[in-house]
């Protein structure tokens, strides 16, 4: 079995991971637009407890996403410098890197935002 990848084998794997992040991507927006209106719509509902066992679910999911990225973005590190061994030029977008850290990061604050403060309903019991 030969181990060394050719150009298109090495760039099948560069769009699979990129495809790998954007879908992960995807999916942790739409849980930050789930968490942000359910927080606004079920905030009467929401005890104190009930609001850090969101915020504590919500951020453990942000970190689980943001550790698959740091792993995909390591991948593709490495299939970069094998095509670039290959004789191939290689452009890493590190702005789309960037952008997607801030808006993850600015989204993250802003759920945890809203779980706390959206209106608070109910009799103030924590039970």
């Amino acid at each position: 079995m030969d181990a060394v990848a050719t150009f298109a084998e090495l760039q099948e794997l560069v769009l699979l991971s990129e495809a790998s992040i954007d879908s992960q991507f995807q999916f942790w927006l739409t849980a930050t637009f789930a968490v942000i209106v359910a927080s606004f719509i079920g905030s009467n509902l929401l005890t104190k407890t009930l609001r850090h066992i969101v915020a504590l679910l919500y951020l453990l999911s942000t970190f689980v996403f943001a550790s698959r990225w740091y792993h995909n973005y390591l991948d593709l590190m490495i299939y970069a410098d094998m095509i670039q061994k290959l004789g191939f030029e290689v452009l890493v977008p590190y702005s789309t890197a960037l952008s997607r850290i801030a808006l993850m990061a600015m989204g993250t604050i802003t759920a945890i935002y809203f779980v706390y403060s959206a209106r608070h309903g109910g009799n103030g019991n924590d039970a």
